[in-house]
């Protein structure tokens, strides 16, 4: 992600802002359309095999251990990627076909550094407990959120290169506390779930 936000001189002309939005939301919707059949396909296999209660319990487990990486615990980390999105492509194709081709590498979600493990509790929430069908909403629900999180954020801001370069470091100063946040939240709710899974047992 920090290899768009450092990219922000593409807002130098604030009427532009919202065509590269919209370039960068179809690409990760469209991204986010293909990783929804494997993901589907996955949740229908296994769905039809496990038990509902099986599956939530998995699902809280899982997601209980990632939020421990998201704290940090025995130095763990979230899974992921050590690479971002491709800066040089907004020399090499201009910034319309830069942003289209960055939401389709973010819309994937699994391809570039995670500073969180959220994506990946939102995976296993979409092949344990989503019904398949609805899995391509869940998807677009995300490209849109990622959308607005790249874009909002830029909306006013000053295009001067001082200006993104503070923004760029504030940003990665952040990450360790963003993902400290949401891995207390995560853990919270997802050990009180696997708690009242197992005492209704």
């Amino acid at each position: 992600m920090a290899g768009v936000v450092t990219l922000e001189r593409s807002f130098g002309n604030r009427r532009r802002i919202g065509r590269h939005a919209a370039l960068f939301a179809l690409g990760a919707a469209l991204s986010g359309a293909a990783m929804s059949v494997p993901v589907g396909l996955t949740g229908r296999v296994l769905q039809a095999w496990a038990p509902a209660e099986a599956r939530a319990m998995v699902f809280s487990g899982l997601s209980f251990v990632l939020a421990l990486t998201d704290l940090r615990v025995l130095s763990l980390r979230p899974p992921s990627l050590r690479r971002q999105t491709e800066p040089r492509l907004y020399r090499s194709l201009g910034p319309k076909q830069a942003w289209f081709f960055w939401g389709l590498d973010l819309g994937l979600g699994w391809t570039t550094i995670r500073a969180t493990s959220l994506y990946w509790i939102f995976l296993l929430w979409a092949i344990l407990l989503v019904e398949p069908v609805a899995v391509p909403v869940g998807f677009a629900a995300y490209g849109l959120g990622l959308s607005l999180s790249v874009f909002g954020s830029q909306i006013g801001a000053s295009s001067t290169a001082h200006a993104c370069h503070c923004r760029s470091t504030r940003f990665l100063q952040l990450a360790p506390v963003l993902a400290k946040c949401a891995g207390i939240t995560t853990a919270s709710v997802a050990g009180i779930f696997l708690l009242g899974q197992i005492a209704g047992r």
